[in-house]
């Protein structure tokens, strides 16, 4: 007889369910397109990058998420990294005194455990999706004592259970932890491309 078996992965609210009996029952991880990443006819220059300290947090519907904080982070500095609007990012302060906090409050849908017990018990053939939505917040403090610039992007990771691949869902992801670094990297994107078009931006 098949074992549920239930497990939230990595993130507290990110859920993942599966059966052992057949492939069928795996989870799907999709990054909503609606975001998308920041296109080069979007995306604004910066002339002369300049450091910045990164302050990051992850929530669970508002509440600091230390398990989740810990894991994604990494992921986040990662992406920040990669990006050309600052020369460099360091949780340390930096000379400048720039520094940027980065807020990631998730907000699961409401009885997703639900969902995923159905389809334990039907084997799967009671296909369902479970949404997380992400309210991304980012404020940066341009230099020491400077007005700062803010910005709101959200966006979302869709979890099938029980469904077949759906590109209608978005852009499938095999692992948790690709599919979470893709949804931060857009979002962070976006909103750094919004603040980037204020002339208070750092290096503009």
């Amino acid at each position: 007889m098949a074992k549920l078996r239930m497990f939230v992965a990595a993130l507290a609210a990110l859920f993942s369910f599966g059966l052992a009996s057949a492939p069928a029952n795996a989870a799907k991880l999709y990054v909503d397109n609606k975001l998308g990443e920041v296109s080069a006819a979007q995306r604004l220059a910066t002339a002369s990058p300049r450091p910045v300290q990164v302050v990051f947090e992850f929530q669970t519907d508002g509440v600091r998420n230390e398990k989740a904080t810990k894991f994604a982070k990494p992921l986040a500095l990662k992406a920040l990294g990669a990006m050309s609007y600052f020369s460099s990012i360091s949780e340390a302060p930096v000379e400048g005194g720039s520094l940027l906090t980065v807020r990631i409050n998730n907000i699961p849908e409401k009885g997703a455990a639900g969902k995923g017990f159905k389809v334990g018990l039907t084997f799967g053939l009671a296909g369902t999706s479970v949404v997380d939505n992400y309210d991304v917040t980012l404020q940066l403090s341009p230099a020491a004592g400077a007005a700062p610039l803010s910005a709101e992007v959200k966006h979302a990771i869709i979890t099938t259970l029980g469904k077949k691949s759906d590109p209608s869902f978005g852009t499938e992801y095999k692992k948790a932890p690709d599919a979470v670094e893709a949804m931060m990297r857009q979002a962070m994107d976006h909103g750094l491309n919004q603040m980037a078009a204020n002339p208070g931006f750092p290096g503009k």
